[in-house]
């Protein structure tokens, strides 16, 4: 019921369950880093393929893009920033549903009825 009493809640908390958030936390983080890699990258392969073929490769079309790099670049950073912004979440939620767990077995034991 105060600011103590809850420091204390949360700290057995973490020494008690600290392995769990630290092999967590290590996965979540080697799979974002992966995500972000292979979702940037397709997005700007696949931005590449569209701006050097196509409407945007012919010099006679009223579409056509003389340096696609440019394109290519701002698909690239918007990718990045969309899938940091999911995979942060994803970070948030993974963390959330092992916090969940863990007060559903602290409160009611190892029975899995609840989880």
């Amino acid at each position: 019921n105060n600011f103590c009493e809850a420091s204390k809640a949360i700290l057995d908390f973490f020494v008690s369950h600290g392995a769990a958030f630290a092999i967590l936390n290590g996965a979540t983080y080697i799979f974002q880093i992966f995500a972000i890699a292979s979702i940037t990258a397709t997005c700007g392969l696949l931005a590449a393929f569209m701006l050097t073929s196509g409407d945007y490769a012919n010099p006679t079309s009223e579409y056509y893009i003389e340096n696609p790099t440019g394109g290519i670049v701002i698909c690239c950073i918007l990718a990045l920033i969309v899938a940091w912004s999911f995979m942060a979440i994803f970070d948030m939620t993974s963390d959330t549903i092992l916090i969940c767990h863990a007060e559903d077995t602290a409160r009611n034991g190892r029975s899995e009825e609840h989880t």
